[in-house]
């Protein structure tokens, strides 16, 4: 009995050894693959740091003159169509639409690193011109994008994979990122018509604001989204159609209602705003009065109504 007590114990042991050599295996396999997650996350945050860093340092101000110095030029395609473009500043990335040249019927972006510009890459995205492109401002990498092919899109651009796509009952001129609710997507029609999504809904529209004047009822070309000051995680919007300026901001219903700013004449063809000044840029197309295109700034008041004053 004594040598079966003894061969259990020696199975017990080599039972027991198993086990632990076992768990020991699954818990390096557990923190090898942790080591891995964190060493992918170091790589992120120092490839960000490293393109944040390049950026400023291409985009070189000559002191005392306040104006650019040229650095560098980035062939994009032959057929001059490239009408979109927008920047990352936290992954380094731009993104510019353009139409796959062996193709007939494939628009994407081309992503270039503003790191290292022979780095890029061709990602088709719609089946029709692309109108606009918007990098999500909360920094993970996704592309809004929005055509004539009647849709809008959500794009990872760091798997290249489409998230999310709506249907739009007209053409898609223009689109935004909410920066007061990261979930609020934004499109401009082109009709003037400005449709919001929430993207935690991906069957329909939260919202439309539909134009009331004649100079809203043309496509849209801009929307911009301007938080109220304060904080209160309300927001106005900066709707820019080809004929003129509006500002939306919600009402006691909680919906967007807004006048058309007093702006100067002219077919519009791009506006930007600059949050921390509250000024407006805007681009008007060339015409019989002016044959060249103008860059009008202008300063946004917000008191009981939205109103501009021409800056220069």
């Amino acid at each position: 009995s004594s040598g079966i007590n003894a061969e259990y114990g020696e199975k017990s042991k080599r039972n027991h050894l198993k086990k632990l050599h076992l768990k020991t295996s699954m818990q390096c396999q557990m923190f090898a693959s942790e080591n891995a997650s964190m060493r992918k996350k170091i790589m992120e945050l120092e490839n960000r740091i490293k393109a944040s860093e390049h950026m400023r340092s291409t985009l070189a101000v000559v002191q005392g003159h306040g104006c650019f110095s040229f650095a560098r030029s980035v062939f994009i395609s032959a057929e001059k169509k490239a009408l979109a473009f927008d920047s990352d500043p936290f992954s380094g990335m731009i993104a510019v639409s353009k139409k796959f040249e062996d193709s007939s019927n494939q628009y994407g972006v081309l992503k270039i690193s503003s790191i290292d510009a022979s780095h890029h890459e061709f990602v088709h995205l719609h089946l029709n011109q692309i109108r606009d492109v918007a990098f999500d401002p909360h920094g993970n990498t996704t592309l809004l994008s929005c055509s004539k092919n009647k849709d809008l899109k959500l794009t990872c651009l760091k798997t290249n994979n489409t998230l999310l796509s709506y249907q739009t009952p007209r053409d898609c001129w223009s689109c935004s990122w909410s920066l007061a609710n990261s979930n609020h997507i934004s499109c401009g029609l082109q009709n003037g018509e400005v449709m919001i999504f929430d993207i935690r809904n991906t069957k329909e529209v939260n919202e439309t604001i539909t134009p009331k004047s004649v100079q809203q009822k043309c496509p849209v070309v801009s929307i911009v989204s301007i938080p109220s000051p304060g904080d209160t995680g309300n927001e106005g919007l900066l709707v820019s159609s080809l004929q003129g300026i509006s500002y939306y901001k919600r009402d006691r219903d909680n919906k967007f209602a807004g006048d058309l700013l007093d702006t100067p004449m002219g077919a519009l063809s791009s506006v930007s705003y600059e949050h921390e000044r509250s000024q407006i840029l805007a681009s008007y197309k060339p015409n019989t009065k002016f044959p060249k295109e103008r860059h009008v700034l202008m300063g946004l008041n917000f008191e009981s109504k939205a109103f501009v004053n021409t800056i220069h």
